[in-house]
């Protein structure tokens, strides 16, 4: 019964061996034909990868494009007149012009100081000397009163060394008619020569309490002066163009008081001209010329007051500054038009004056 078994397991693995021989048979054939596995190899083992049959497909390239025939250069076009720049050219004939003030002063104090009051607000008239601001005073005052009393008894003192001086001349006299004989007789006598030496002395103290007096009124006088410096006046007529000034601030010589004040009756009217054009108003003397502001259609009269002497090299243009009346205290700052004489001929001088 041994063998038999043995018998029987030798033909199973037999059989195993067989059917394994044919299954890695079968496989190899599978492989040969589809190319390199894509199965994994088993750990701890490197995958063999059969070189591929098929070679790469080469790229493709696209052709070159013709290169496009560059387009002709288009002409320059036409530069337009300039009618700004230097010149500010218009037009034929005409120019742009800037008003500006015809006088102007920016205020400061004369000495340091805290600011009392404010007298003005924007857009005020002034006449000059106005008061448009005070320092404060109140020291400055104090002072004057002491100074004015000491005035007062100055001349008190002026008043006392008079009748001084007349008590001892009435000595003197009581003493000469006493003596008369002897001064008479060219004799000399104590009581006379003190009586005169008095009424020196006397005329004396008068004028030195009359210096006095004096000194104390030049003191009187300065330190108005200095209250008068605690004031800010305005130093010409015109309108309150800038103000930003206000009690309680400190103010000096040093730092403006941002009050500015502008005379606009008449106006400047400074305007930039050709200067074979101003060379044409200088051969004719012209003197005036016709300006307008450029929301209006009426024309005034401006006078030439002068050419400057330096030219624009530049631009060809000298400056030139004009004048003319504005009753309606139009604002500075604004552009007119500035009409020139054809030909430097209108509005000429004869006589070349």
């Amino acid at each position: 019964m041994t063998s038999n078994t043995k018998s029987g397991k030798s033909r199973f693995l037999g059989r195993t061996v067989i059917g394994a021989a044919a299954l890695l048979g079968g496989a190899a054939v599978l492989i040969a034909a589809t190319g390199p596995s894509s199965t994994p190899a088993p750990a701890g083992m490197a995958p063999k990868i059969a070189p591929s049959s098929i070679a790469p497909a080469a790229p493709a390239i696209a052709p070159r494009a013709a290169p496009t025939p560059a387009a002709p250069s288009a002409a320059p076009l036409p530069v337009p007149p300039m009618l700004g720049g230097p010149a500010m050219m218009l037009g034929d004939g005409e120019l742009r012009g800037i008003s500006k003030p015809s006088n102007q002063a920016e205020l400061y104090f004369n000495g340091p100081g805290v600011v009392k009051s404010v007298a003005i607000k924007l857009g005020d008239m002034v006449k000059a000397g106005q008061v448009v601001a005070v320092q404060d005073d109140r020291e400055e005052q104090a002072v004057l009163l002491e100074k004015q009393k000491a005035v007062g008894t100055a001349e008190l003192q002026i008043l006392a060394a008079n009748a001084d001086l007349a008590d001892k001349k009435v000595d003197l006299k009581r003493a000469e008619e006493l003596y008369a004989i002897e001064l008479a007789q060219g004799k000399s006598n104590s009581e006379v020569d003190k009586a005169r030496v008095g009424v020196l002395i006397g005329e004396i103290a008068v004028k030195y309490r009359t210096a006095e007096f004096e000194a104390a009124k030049l003191a009187v006088d300065t330190i108005r002066v200095k209250i008068d410096q605690k004031k800010l006046a305005a130093p010409l007529d015109g309108v309150v163009a800038k103000v930003d000034l206000h009690p309680g601030e400190g103010a000096d010589i040093q730092r403006s008081t941002n009050i500015l004040i502008v005379r606009n009756d008449p106006l400047w009217v400074d305007v930039n001209i050709p200067s074979d054009k101003v060379l044409q108003l200088r051969q004719k003397a012209v003197k005036q010329v016709q300006v307008r502001y450029l929301d209006s259609n009426d024309w005034q009269t401006a006078e030439i007051l002068n050419f400057q002497a330096l030219a624009n090299p530049g631009a060809n243009v000298t400056p030139v500054r004009l004048q003319v009346a504005n009753p309606s205290l139009r604002e500075a700052g604004l552009q007119l038009v500035v009409k020139l004489p054809d030909d430097g001929l209108a509005n000429a001088d004869p006589a070349g004056k």
